[in-house]
């Protein structure tokens, strides 16, 4: 659901702290994490409409030791998309030898 990527959708204002961290990001990489292999390829077409998606892909930068991740070419999106620069496919895929960190500090590896 667009509430993992548009915070404003899942009540970003509820505590201070989402101003500058947005918990949704993490919370679909989190699942992603856990649901991908290492052949999972994670399609994600988005709609940046107030930074969501610059957001988002600074997140994954930041995981390059776990993720990779390309964005399609104009002509990879359906052509009524295409000259829309707000739009951005997103394909992302695990890391070899790629693991998490859990919350409670536990290492599982996928």
């Amino acid at each position: 659901g667009s509430d993992f990527v548009y915070p404003g959708n899942a009540g970003r204002h509820c505590v201070a702290s989402n101003a500058t961290t947005h918990p949704a990001d993490a919370t679909l990489l989190r699942i992603f994490d856990e649901l991908a292999g290492p052949s999972t390829q994670v399609i994600l077409a988005l709609k940046d409409r107030t930074g969501e998606v610059g957001r988002f892909v600074e997140q994954v930068n930041q995981l390059h030791d776990r993720w990779t991740m390309r964005r399609a070419p104009p002509e990879a999106v359906m052509p009524e998309f295409r000259a829309i620069e707000a739009v951005a496919v997103l394909q992302l895929s695990k890391t070899q030898n790629s693991s998490i960190e859990t919350k409670t500090g536990c290492k599982a590896d996928q």
